[in-house]
């Protein structure tokens, strides 16, 4: 922790949901596709009616495996009613009280990071760090041509 960093202040923001890493300190899934409903139809059709930088109230979702989860509009051009929504996700072994520390902390935090429109085609979900990761990932690729055929050639030997 650097100097002027509040000692609990730090937040690992994770692209995807946050299964099997759910023992890592303070982290969060950070969910941009929707193909499940986890909310009651009532409330499901709320979540388009979120404004910008608003949230739902942090909720326990139980599938598969249990943990914290609540949406949270980020801020982008109007338009399709789930514009900018993601779900976040937190373990569900932490304190209730915890959970909403850090659905609080997101909701203030994350919407400094969405990525406009004009840079970034899955502006605002896809966050600029994690845009700006991939881009340099990319590049150290090199050229897409080449490298396929490189991938090619392995499979084939």
């Amino acid at each position: 922790m650097g100097p002027g960093v509040a000692e609990g202040s730090d937040l690992l923001v994770v692209d995807g949901p946050l299964r099997g890493r759910t023992h890592l300190p303070r982290a969060l899934g950070f969910i941009k596709s929707h193909r499940t409903a986890y909310l009651p139809p009532d409330l499901h059709a709320m979540l388009s009616t979120l404004a910008t930088n608003e949230r739902t109230p942090v909720f326990l979702m139980g599938t598969s495996w249990d943990r914290h989860a609540w949406y949270l509009r980020l801020p982008c051009t109007p338009g399709a009613p789930w514009a900018g929504v993601v779900r976040l996700e937190c373990a569900a072994d932490i304190p209730t009280a915890e959970a909403v520390a850090l659905a609080n902390l997101s909701q203030l935090v994350l919407p400094r990071y969405a990525s406009c429109e004009y840079k970034d085609t899955r502006a605002p979900q896809n966050l600029v760090p994690v845009a700006g990761l991939e881009r340099e990932l990319r590049r150290r690729l090199g050229n897409p041509v080449l490298l396929s055929r490189a991938l090619r050639v392995a499979a084939a030997s």
